[in-house]
């Protein structure tokens, strides 16, 4: 098994067709509040996107997270 197999985890990885997720999905893997993702989403340590068109992330029931996002924090925040 080389490292970044070791590095996975495969009950945080979501389904290979998914491609934008959803706050409270991301909240029900890592066993948090949905307000915590927005906290992460608003400090810049998870990237999301708005899909209210006017690029306003501050609508936290409009904000979808890229699952290239949701990956890359996972690797990040792997100790």
């Amino acid at each position: 098994m080389n490292s970044a197999e070791q590095m996975e985890f495969p009950s945080l990885a979501f389904p290979k067709d998914r491609q934008l997720l959803y706050p409270h999905e991301i909240a029900e893997r890592l066993r948090c509040s949905t307000n915590h993702i927005h906290d992460l989403i608003e400090e810049g340590k998870l990237r999301a996107i708005s899909i209210t068109g006017g690029g306003n992330i501050s609508d936290r029931q409009c904000r979808r997270i890229p699952v290239e996002a949701w990956d890359k924090f996972v690797r990040d925040n792997t100790i």
